[in-house]
């Protein structure tokens, strides 16, 4: 007579599960909740996060090519030589402008310009005493840690291939910060490259005032003079136009306090409790299991063959 077949993973239906959950509905209902309230503190410590962003256009014209070519013609030496002599481009590129605007160092010189330092790290911060809460400088975040916090998770910037506009977005848990950084960020490349265009072109102009007195041809001196003159051309825009490199398309806006980007609490809190429910759910499923295996019946040991039995 064949032994009874031994019960199986495989024999596992809804029906022991739902029966194992009401037997052991105590233990199921500990699970489901104890995983609800983990979850629910995770998502009312999970801050909502904002995004703001602003659409930039490089500001016309961003290159004088005109003083470029009679730069190199009278001197000589194309563009990219002309530096070796003092005579510097008069304004940025378009591209540089951009990668400028991407950069670390504009990044690390907003952040020290803002003191972003208390607000990335506010949980080592102490407010009422305005020093970091640990006194040791070697617990205490770096700059570079700021820089790779903040280039990291907040600010983001693309460029468009098919309109050449750039998008900067700004992601943060307090949307008015969110927008006054990313309209900040701009603000400030702006002025850096304002600042840096103007030395530049005041450099230049010294150096062909100081070169003018040693050209003998009348004609040469007047091309430099118009040279000089468009230099100072250069700085007058720069000092007065208010968009210098960048013009603003859509400045960056706060958002509502209703629109956060990542998921609402209320979707948040309805995942936990499905996860909840499976865990509980699994945890019935692995204890039928586990009478299943403790059932099964030992397997019988063959009796040792007689001296009757050989042959």
């Amino acid at each position: 007579m064949s032994a009874a077949k031994p019960h199986a993973a495989s024999d596992l239906r809804l029906v022991d599960i739902f029966r194992t959950v009401r037997e052991r509905k105590r233990g199921v209902l500990a699970v489901t909740v104890a995983v609800f309230l983990a979850m629910s503190i995770v998502v009312v410590l999970d801050e909502p996060v904002y995004r703001a962003y602003v659409n930039v256009a490089p500001a016309e014209p961003l290159i004088d090519s005109g003083t470029s070519a009679l730069a190199g013609s009278l001197l000589g030496f194309g563009r990219g030589n002309a530096g070796y002599l003092g005579v510097f481009p008069p304004q940025t590129s378009r591209n540089e402008a951009f990668a400028l605007l991407s950069s670390r160092s504009i990044s690390r010189h907003f952040i020290r310009t803002e003191n972003l330092m208390p607000v990335l790290f506010e949980e080592l911060w102490d407010t009422a005493a305005g020093a970091w809460k640990n006194p040791d400088p070697a617990a205490q975040p770096s700059i570079e840690d700021a820089l790779e916090l903040f280039q990291r998770d907040v600010r983001f910037v693309s460029r468009s291939n098919a309109t050449g506009f750039v998008r900067i977005n700004i992601e943060w848990s307090d949307p008015q910060l969110a927008a006054h950084w990313a309209n900040g960020l701009v603000a400030l490349t702006d002025e850096v490259i304002r600042e840096r265009d103007i030395s530049e072109a005041e450099a230049s102009i010294r150096f062909l005032q100081e070169q003018v007195g040693q050209v003998p041809l009348e004609s040469v001196r007047q091309l430099v003079y118009t040279l000089v003159e468009s230099y100072a051309k250069t700085i007058m825009v720069a000092r007065v136009r208010e968009s210098y490199a960048f013009t603003i398309i859509d400045p960056a806006v706060a958002p509502g306090v209703d629109e956060p980007i990542n998921m609402p609490a209320s979707f948040k809190l309805s995942l936990a409790l499905l996860l909840a429910i499976g865990c509980g759910l699994l945890y019935a499923m692995s204890v039928h299991l586990a009478q299943l295996y403790h059932e099964q019946p030992a397997p019988r040991s063959r009796p040792a063959a007689g001296p009757e039995d050989a042959d």
